[in-house]
């Protein structure tokens, strides 16, 4: 005799669920770890990008001159005398030459500084900084 006031999930309705929820778990797992690195890395740069204008800046600002320079490993950078710390597993690699904001405008004497930076264990996932011309914009891609 079946009861019809039964109420609740079977056993079978439950494993079902879990079968659908796991399926879609393992096709959005790869995904979802992408667009964590990617945040990562586009978080370091913005960070990198920003420190740097506000180096042109404070050389305007100050009138005195500023600079910012990339440590061997590309693992920190100094900002005229105060160093900061990439953050783990990104690496922040360029020229090797000092950039340097001149006063009174924030110019640059090297007509193009290009900076990269990205994850130590996806080289291929990468964004460029780079100081524009003898203006010294800085420039996020």
């Amino acid at each position: 005799m079946i009861r019809s006031d039964i109420k609740g999930f079977s056993l079978v309705e439950s494993l079902i669920v879990l079968a659908v929820i796991g399926t879609l778990l393992a096709v959005m797992m790869p995904n979802y770890q992408n667009w964590r690195e990617r945040t990562r890395l586009k978080e370091a740069a913005t960070q990198f990008a920003s420190d740097l204008d506000k180096q042109r800046s404070e050389t305007k600002r100050l009138n005195t001159q500023h600079q910012m320079s990339l440590a061997s490993d590309g693992k920190s950078y100094t900002l005229t005398g105060v160093t900061k710390l990439v953050p783990e597993g990104i690496t922040i690699t360029g020229s090797g030459v000092p950039v340097i904001f001149n006063p009174p405008y924030g110019t640059v004497t090297l007509p193009l500084n290009s900076f990269t930076v990205s994850l130590d264990y996806k080289q291929a996932i990468s964004m460029t900084v780079r100081v524009i011309g003898i203006v010294g914009k800085v420039i996020l891609e």
